[in-house]
């Protein structure tokens, strides 16, 4: 018995031991995160799920101790291959997008602070204790300081990435709408995605079109008079947007399942938001006003035809289609202000714009839902 005994202990160690070989191996692949994160991304950002939500804390401590793994790595040479370092570059945005996720989530009321930590007494990435004064407040900036410094890293690693850039404006805007008064978008990362947008598009058919969604992403889900159509340069991409994006579908796979429903959806809000502006700050409409108000409203009935008639099968799939049916019944309530305009009431636009109906849109799982990456 005790020989049977010490080489069960043998045997043992032997299995430890390899085991702590293997995870070292794999630990030191900058892929090991893409082939163990990718996969189940997504799936981890669907917060209608209970079960999700119930397990944010602890995906969110595996997630830093891998990316942890991942830099000591990077610091210590052994990420020196081309693929590496970009697999490394897929990584932190990864990373930076999922805690930035978390907190837009937060922010838009789909989350808790306590569903983010878990109620963990020490602050995951401020390493402040919860019992002390703004707890929740230094936490979440924390784990936005922490986003924005790997996202800027990130499109800068092995040189400039465009497409990196993009997490970055959307990082950088999530970063200082948690700082801001009430969370409205801060008016200099606003003009980060207006000037990233009018770049792009000087050459569209050059441009990778998920560029171009982030940056909506960033002009359209919040409503916020501080910077969206105050902001003159929103004028010139909106123009940008209803002449270069002729078509409003068309997208190729870049990642997600709807894209091309939400591609078309964007530029329908972004031009939604551009007469809520004219509505708000105007008692009256001018000629002009009224030409360019016939004008959004001519767009946006095109992009609703346009995915009823071409993207319908999509569209019936589309876990979220309810927020496409209310943008509809917003459509014509503009249209029915604009043909009787002594008469007819303004239409309410604000509140749904800042609604968690309208932001359904904007959810990272509404596009990824059951597709992997």
């Amino acid at each position: 018995m005790k020989i049977y005994k010490r080489l069960f202990a043998i045997c043992l160690i032997i299995l430890i031991f390899v085991s702590c070989n293997k995870t070292e191996e794999i630990d030191d692949k900058a892929d090991f995160f893409l082939s163990e994160i990718r996969p189940i991304f997504f799936e981890k950002l669907n917060f209608d799920s209970q079960n999700v939500k119930n397990n944010i804390s602890t995906f969110l401590s595996n997630f830093k101790e891998i990316y942890g793994k991942q830099e000591l790595n990077y610091l210590s040479g052994i990420y020196t291959s081309d693929s590496d370092l970009e697999n490394f570059r897929l990584s932190k945005q990864y990373y930076s997008f999922y805690i930035t996720a978390l907190v837009s989530a937060y922010l838009d009321g789909y989350i808790s602070f306590n569903d983010i930590s878990g109620g963990k007494e020490i602050g995951l990435f401020s390493g402040a204790r919860s019992n002390q004064n703004n707890f929740e407040v230094t936490e979440l900036l924390s784990m936005m300081t922490r986003a924005e410094e790997i996202a800027r890293q990130a499109y800068t690693l092995n040189g400039y990435n465009d497409r990196a850039y993009g997490f970055f404006v959307l990082v950088n805007q999530t970063e200082k709408r948690l700082r801001s008064t009430n969370h409205l978008s801060n008016p200099f990362a606003h003009k980060l995605a207006t000037d990233f947008t009018g770049y792009n598009l000087q050459d569209y058919t050059q441009v990778p079109v998920w560029n171009l969604l982030m940056p909506l992403v960033v002009l359209t889900d919040y409503n916020d008079p501080l910077n969206t159509f105050q902001n003159p340069e929103m004028e010139k991409v909106l123009n940008t947007y209803n002449t270069k994006l002729i078509v409003p579908g068309t997208l190729p796979s870049i990642g997600g399942k709807y894209p091309e429903i939400l591609g078309p959806l964007y530029k329908f809000d972004v031009n939604l938001k551009k007469i809520d502006w004219m509505l708000t700050n105007n008692t009256l409409l001018s000629s002009t006003q009224i030409n360019d108000l016939d004008m959004h409203l001519g767009i946006m009935n095109t992009i609703v035809n346009y995915i009823e008639t071409h993207k319908s099968a999509l569209l019936n799939t589309w876990r979220d289609k309810s927020t496409f049916q209310l943008r509809k019944d917003k459509l014509n309530e503009i249209k029915s202000f604009r043909q009787n305009l002594a008469s007819y009431p303004k239409p309410i636009l604000h509140s749904f714009i800042n609604s968690k109906d309208f932001k359904k849109a904007y959810q990272c799982y509404s596009c990824h839902a059951n597709s992997g990456l």
